[in-house]
């Protein structure tokens, strides 16, 4: 059996909230006061990927796609500062007034790993996460990649 490679960008859409699920655990802490700015420059940009989108990707990529060959799974490219700001307009809540450096975020996800060590839960953010974060931001083209062909993913303002 091949191995094809699936890349999907920074998941969002409804499920179980996990460690996993980023998206929607800061937007969970952004509207709970715990997170009370926009993370890094807040215009940096990811790649977004609506859960369904991601899984039509991964079906395509078994049906249609060719060994040796790696997919990514992108979605529309955004800020988390757009997507507060979509979240704050759909809930009529008050969008953040400031950003938060990555820095800061990469020092929070060591001390939440210290923290979740010690009680059990799991952290916020943890390193590997917040490293993702502070990379140079890349732009990914707004769709599936699968060889010839393109499924488009412009779900964010719609999800």
């Amino acid at each position: 059996m091949p191995i094809l490679p699936v890349y999907p960008g920074v998941i969002y859409g409804p499920g179980k909230v996990t460690a996993g699920n980023v998206v929607a655990r800061m937007l969970i802490e952004r509207f709970n006061g715990r997170l009370p700015g926009y993370i890094g420059q807040a215009n940096d940009r990811f790649s977004f990927s609506h859960v369904d989108d991601v899984v039509d990707g991964h079906i395509a990529a078994m049906d249609k796609g060719k060994p040796g060959e790696r997919y990514l799974l992108t979605g529309e490219n955004a800020s988390f500062k757009e997507v507060f700001d979509i979240a704050a307009m759909v809930t009529q809540t008050k969008r953040p007034s400031f950003a938060i450096p990555l820095l800061i975020i990469e020092a929070y996800g060591w001390i939440s790993v210290l923290f979740s060590k010690l009680t059990g839960k799991l952290p916020l953010i943890s390193p590997p996460v917040s490293n993702r974060l502070i990379l140079p931001s890349f732009y990914l083209l707004c769709c599936f990649f699968l060889g010839e062909y393109a499924l488009s993913c412009l779900r964010i303002e719609t999800k």
